[in-house]
């Protein structure tokens, strides 16, 4: 890119790229706490909120996608660079969760390692708990089960299970796209076991070589 349009562009583009990326995360993450709390205090109100043997909170669906419905014309306008992406990622998650248990959650594990994962969701058409990453992209993506993408939910899921003793049955990345409806890519329970074993293998090899190289 710096060749074609000098020099600094590439950082440029990382910078905005990285920039609407934000931006679109923090309305869903607006979006999804907004909602949640508005779901917990009518199920509150309506003598409906339950626990289920998880300790999770069990709120009828029908109460949150009502909460997500009216929470989405509060979100917070973004710049019109990302507002595209937003628009894409807020649309998707009215129309697909049915459930809210966490939202942009700190995560660590002892083989050393940290981040913050995006939300801990219940989604129409997939069983038990899904672990949601929410990315943006310009165009169309393939994801393989080598896809660092991949790999990062199944670091998620490590630190998440580490923490809490919660195991997920499903990951899923959502890419917001600009012009267009979010494109998913679900990781089933099995290739997310595996997606954690790549990632311990590649913390094992990052770690291998700071030691080599000391």
């Amino acid at each position: 890119m710096d060749r074609r349009y000098g020099p600094g562009a590439a950082i440029q583009e990382r910078d905005v790229a990285a920039e609407r990326g934000t931006q679109a995360h923090n309305s869903a993450e607006y979006l999804l706490k907004t909602a949640q709390r508005l779901a917990r205090s009518t199920a509150v109100r309506r003598d409906c909120l339950r626990w289920d043997t998880n300790g999770l909170e069990r709120i009828p669906t029908r109460i949150t996608q009502w909460a997500l419905t009216h929470s989405h014309s509060s979100v917070p306008p973004v710049s019109w660079s990302a507002s595209g992406y937003a628009r894409s990622l807020t649309a998707w998650v009215v129309e697909h969760v049915t459930g809210i248990y966490a939202s942009e959650f700190s995560i660590h594990h002892p083989a050393g390692f940290a981040g913050t994962a995006d939300a801990l969701l219940k989604v129409n058409g997939v069983d038990g708990l899904v672990l949601c990453d929410f990315k943006t992209t310009t165009r169309a993506k393939r994801l393989d089960a080598d896809h660092s993408f991949v790999h990062q939910l199944g670091a998620y899921s490590l630190g998440l299970e580490h923490l809490t003793g919660l195991r997920c049955q499903a990951g899923l990345i959502v890419l917001a796209r600009r012009c267009g409806p979010a494109q998913t890519h679900l990781i089933i329970e099995d290739e997310l076991v595996r997606a954690q074993d790549r990632y311990l293998e590649r913390v094992r090899c990052f770690y291998e070589a700071l030691l080599s190289a000391a």
